[in-house]
């Protein structure tokens, strides 16, 4: 007998667990605004705002990153809750974006150290970025980064550019010309031929994919100079 209640009483604390973690995971989007700020701070995010956007995804709004020499910054983002991405990261469901970033630019950051007075390596930030986003495809394999041309209209300066050719069925032309308008040096970074990219881009260099951080850094180099 005593077993039997025994067992009784370990069968009712597992199940009180169990249900205690389904509610948990039931209510994450209504908790999850207080557990993100302390976690983004942890790791050297902040933001502005949070916006609840229905039961699976959110909005935050002027959002920063400092990793480093390496700063990001974006107007709004918007992405999946936890519980969402994990079911559609492990599903394999790509139907829907994962993130979409809004008017979102990289700054390398000035080194505090001493005698660092040289300007920042283009290959080396380069080398930073293919780093990050190879890491972010597996985690993040259908995301939107937008507002290019408003970034390239209100920045005061840009010292080159690498463009991917076709970014989620969007033709990248427009940010071309807006560079070119400018002065800025830049490379294609694209799996197209040649004979597909327009002619009044001739002068520019086109690097095939698969492509490496050494050789877009020195094809960049080589349009600068």
């Amino acid at each position: 007998m005593a077993v039997r209640k025994l067992r009784s009483k370990i069968f009712l604390v597992l199940l009180s667990v169990v249900l205690l973690v389904v509610l948990a995971v039931a209510a994450l989007p209504l908790w999850f605004p207080w557990a993100l700020r302390p976690i983004a701070k942890r790791y050297g995010a902040s933001y502005a705002n949070y916006q609840r956007l229905g039961y699976q995804r959110f909005q935050i709004s002027n959002f920063a990153l400092t990793n480093g020499p390496s700063e990001i910054q974006a107007q709004h983002v918007t992405g999946f809750v936890p519980t969402a991405w994990l079911w559609r990261h492990l599903t394999g469901e790509r139907n829907e974006q994962f993130a979409v970033v809004r008017s979102w630019k990289y700054t390398a950051v000035p080194s505090a150290a001493p005698h660092t007075n040289a300007p920042p390596s283009v290959h080396k930030i380069f080398g930073t970025v293919h780093q990050v986003a190879a890491a972010l495809r597996n985690w993040l394999p259908a995301a939107t980064l937008t507002d290019a041309l408003k970034l390239i209209a209100s920045s005061g300066t840009l010292d080159g550019a690498v463009l991917d050719i076709n970014l989620q069925g969007e033709m990248v032309y427009p940010v071309a010309d807006a560079l070119m308008t400018r002065g800025v040096a830049f490379v294609f970074s694209t799996g197209y031929d040649g004979d597909v990219i327009p002619a009044r881009y001739d002068g520019y260099a086109r690097c095939e994919k698969p492509i490496s951080p050494e050789q877009v850094g020195q094809t960049l180099f080589s349009s600068m100079a």
